[in-house]
This record gives structure tokens, C-alpha cells and sequence, in this order.
């Protein structure tokens, strides 16, 4: 049962890699996304840090 299930998936693991070009753009496109949304957040925490630090420094 197991084994069949496996054999299923890597099979459809190789179709996929090697027959279509539009899985493989659509990977890069997610990776670019996944880059994009992780810049955005680090930019996010960027600012949250500086704002915090420059608290004291509007309180005083």
C-alpha cells in the first residue's frame, strides 16, 4: 500500500519536474513572492525597531 502510494508520488514528482516548463515558472514565481513578502517583513520589523528606539528620545 505504502509502496504504491510512494512509487504514485515520485512519479508524479517527475512529471511534473521534467514535462512542464509552467510548474517550473510558477515555482520561480512563487520564490520571487516568498522573497518579496520576507523583505517586506523585514522592513516591517526595520521600522517597528526603529521607531521603539527613538521612543525615549520623543518621551524626553
Amino acid at each position: 500500500m505504502a509502496e504504491t502510494k510512494t512509487s504514485r508520488i515520485s512519479g508524479w514528482l517527475k512529471n511534473t519536474i521534467y514535462s512542464s516548463d509552467t510548474y517550473f515558472n510558477w515555482g520561480c514565481r512563487y520564490f520571487v513572492n516568498v522573497l518579496t513578502v520576507a523583505g517586506a517583513i523585514r522592513d516591517l520589523i526595520v521600522d517597528m525597531i526603529y521607531s521603539v528606539a527613538s521612543m525615549p528620545l520623543i518621551r524626553y
